[in-house]
């Protein structure tokens, strides 16, 4: 029900009555969805305070070396993969980047309608690691953006 008050903000009113739930799951046996024409010039998700995770932009993508990756939005629950990442930074990398600990939740917790951070992760020795990151985060003119490409040192030049 979620999903469709997020993708299907023109719903209304809906009504399922009686639902009928046991141990083996639950059964709608009657449904009504009263829904309204959209407004023109719609902006999807314009409806929400904080849009969905963006999983349309997940890919699957081949490194030259062969090594097979995943590039996909960044999540709250990757705090760990990049705290991972980081400590695999040189300090010179660290100094260039101006990273704070409060600033790796600022990069898991964001806002998908005003910014974007991407993360490319591998399996490596039966785990997820994160190989690198691009971020951009919009300025309030609307038009312009702040963004960040940072590399894992361990992974650069593949």
């Amino acid at each position: 029900i979620s999903s469709l008050a997020c993708e299907l903000p023109h719903i209304q009113e809906m009504d399922i009555n009686p639902l009928i739930v046991d141990e083996d799951g639950a059964v709608a046996v009657d449904a009504r969805i009263r829904v309204a024409y959209p407004k023109p010039g719609h902006a999807p998700y314009g409806h929400l305070a904080i849009h969905p995770y963006p999983s349309n932009l997940c890919r699957q993508s081949q490194l030259p070396n062969g090594m097979s990756i995943t590039i996909r939005p960044i999540r709250p629950e990757d705090i760990d993969l990049k705290k991972s990442f980081v400590r695999e930074l040189s300090e010179e990398s660290i100094r260039q980047l101006r990273l704070t600990p409060e600033m790796l939740t600022r990069l898991t917790q964001i806002d998908y309608d005003l910014e974007l951070s991407l993360i490319a992760v591998a399996q490596v020795d039966g785990s997820e690691e994160e190989l690198g990151l691009a971020r951009y985060v919009a300025n309030p003119d609307g038009v312009s953006c702040s963004f960040l490409l940072v590399v894992s040192d361990k992974w650069r030049g593949l």
